[in-house]
């Protein structure tokens, strides 16, 4: 998401909200973001909700990084 305002004297402003991209949650988009991992080459943005909840979870991190199943 991109917003665009205009400040004194006319200068247009811009910023860039960033979103969530919790690979394992395609429908969150909070802009709280807590840390940033890699995942697939790509630097995603986490928030704090599903960083918490990965955190719980039994994740095993590397290359091919993906849950475990039980």
């Amino acid at each position: 998401m991109v917003m665009a305002g205009k400040l004194r004297g006319g200068v247009e402003c811009m910023s860039k909200a960033e979103h969530c991209r919790n690979p394992w949650n395609g429908k969150c988009r909070n802009t709280d973001i807590e840390v940033f991992i890699v995942y697939k080459g790509d630097r995603l943005p986490i928030c704090k909700r599903c960083w918490s909840k990965i955190a719980e979870t039994d994740i095993e991190w590397g290359e091919h990084t993906r849950f475990k199943e039980d």
